[in-house]
């Protein structure tokens, strides 16, 4: 590989989990043209950075859409002739530019669905327009399946998505297999439980619960956990969920038409990581505390869940396992924080 920008090297090393699985993804990503929807984002920057020296093109769509709601006569899904022109020359898709935020979601529901279904719609609609067949990576959430409770697998066909944000990655899903089934499209959705780690990303700072307490952490200031709200969570590391995207479409005849959950499968409480994030800060001189606040009364009846999961359909169909546990991952993400700041 060509020698790569300094602040791409850490990333770069870090991706190095598994000699075996790098050397056959970057064999399977030469001479491949990739579209990334939400490139320049936590998960996309990361994957992108991983395949753009061997990819023969990555190809960039970004979230740049507008509905003018006073036009009702107007197609919403009208399609560019840049995106389609990508969508042509696309081998593979990964479908990532999303609207993460659940709160904002239920205060800016047109944005949500233009964030999270019409970019997909527009993409599925290129593929038919264009009578192409680019296997789709579909970024969903093990939320669409609610406050269930016990082990979720991808056994689990029971949906009740209660956030405005599940509901649109659950219709997402759905619409990515109506076309699959119709035997139009190829593709696979993932639905992802939490992710942490460090990205090259605009949206890397503060991303997520689990990097605003490393970021805390790393400036010195107690840990905040929710009166009450101890519940269970999994937290994945980034490069392991990067490198489930990019293993999807190298076993596509047996991911297809599939959804699939994605997890560590260590299920901890919350307290849990926060002890982990302390004990890792005290090990380079940082000392804090971790201390109760009362919860938001806006807290979203989601968040007052316990999360357990199993993706073992994944590991079965493409031989992903995560390589990557919680304190090895947090001293990662410490040292790729602290090396920035020395820049």
């Amino acid at each position: 590989m060509d020698n790569p920008c300094s602040e791409c090297t850490y990333l770069l090393l870090d991706l190095m989990i598994n000699h075996k699985i790098e050397e056959d993804v970057l064999k399977f990503y030469q001479g491949k043209a990739v579209l990334i929807t939400g490139a320049s984002g936590y998960l996309g920057s990361v994957i992108k950075n991983l395949i753009e020296k061997v990819a023969k093109k990555i190809l960039v769509a970004e979230r740049n859409l507008k509905i003018d709601l006073s036009c009702r006569n107007q197609s919403v899904s009208v399609l560019s002739n840049a995106l389609l022109n990508q969508i042509e020359e696309a081998d593979i898709v990964f479908h990532l530019a999303s609207q993460t935020n659940a709160y904002t979601s239920r205060q800016e529901p047109v944005n949500d669905i233009l964030s999270n279904y019409v970019l997909l719609a527009q993409i599925i609609e290129g593929c038919l327009v264009k009578k192409v067949k680019p296997f789709i990576v579909n970024a969903s959430t093990v939320t669409v399946y609610g406050k269930k409770e016990g082990t979720i697998t991808e056994c689990d066909n029971i949906y009740h998505p209660i956030t405005f944000y599940d509901i649109n990655k659950r219709t997402s899903e759905m619409l990515l297999n109506y076309y699959i089934e119709e035997k139009l499209i190829k593709g696979c959705s993932l639905r992802l439980a939490n992710i942490y780690g460090p990205s090259l990303g605009a949206s890397n700072k503060g991303r997520g619960v689990m990097n605003k307490m490393i970021h805390k952490a790393l400036r010195g200031e107690d840990l905040s956990l929710f009166e009450g709200c101890d519940y269970l969570r999994d937290y994945t590391y980034i490069i392991d969920v990067a490198y489930a995207f990019l293993l999807s479409p190298m076993f596509e005849t047996r991911t297809n038409a599939n959804a699939y959950v994605l997890c560590s499968g260590r299920s901890e409480l919350m307290s849990f990581y926060y002890n982990v994030i302390k004990e890792c800060a005290a090990n380079i001189g940082i000392n804090i505390n971790i201390v109760t606040c009362k919860p938001s009364s806006e807290l979203l009846d989601i968040e007052k869940r316990n999360f357990r999961g199993m993706s073992q359909l994944f590991s079965d169909h493409t031989g992903w396992k995560p390589m990557v546990g919680f304190k090895e991952g947090v001293e990662r993400t410490i040292r790729f924080l602290q090396s920035e700041e020395k820049k």
